[in-house]
């Protein structure tokens, strides 16, 4: 009877330092929508967008609560029906296209209120273009909406 043999051992595993870069592509990520007009999925526009465009304000986990990014603040009349929007100075469009004013804040959002396909073009609507209100900017600024009514910030700080 022939003499039973070692099993054999795995070699030790070599560890690799990582280096290097990987570009990852994904087939079916669909088109991309850079214009929020165009999406009618708020999420997918996000997923989308988010590495190269940024919102009013933006939720923050770990304060919970909501923080500037292209506003510097936001004030709340003590009737709760207008809304001051300060927007950052100095931010910059890619490619050179020049500093970003309110009126380019505007006309974000009434792309959304102009879409048929936006999930939150009916509050865009209601809110920032509401029949009874109106809205002024009374410098590069400064956007001043007025709701004609009374809003919880909830509506309002889900479409910044």
């Amino acid at each position: 009877m022939p003499a039973p043999t070692a099993a054999p051992t795995a070699a030790p595993a070599v560890m690799v330092k990582p280096s290097g870069t990987i570009n990852v592509g994904q087939k079916e990520l669909g088109p991309y929508f850079g214009s929020p007009k165009l999406s009618g999925n708020p999420q997918i526009f996000l997923n989308n967008a988010a590495p190269v465009t940024e919102t009013l304000g933006m939720y923050d986990f770990d304060s919970n609560k909501v923080v500037p990014m292209l506003a510097e603040s936001w004030d709340i009349s003590a009737d709760g029906t207008t809304w001051t929007y300060h927007i950052r100075k100095g931010v910059q469009f890619h490619k050179g296209f020049g500093e970003m004013t309110v009126a380019d804040v505007v006309f974000s959002f009434e792309q959304i209120r102009d879409s048929e396909k936006h999930a939150r073009a009916s509050n865009a609507r209601k809110i920032f273009f509401a029949d009874d209100g109106n809205q002024t900017t009374p410098d590069d600024y400064t956007w001043v909406v007025n709701s004609g009514v009374a809003f919880s910030d909830i509506p309002i700080l889900e479409l910044l």
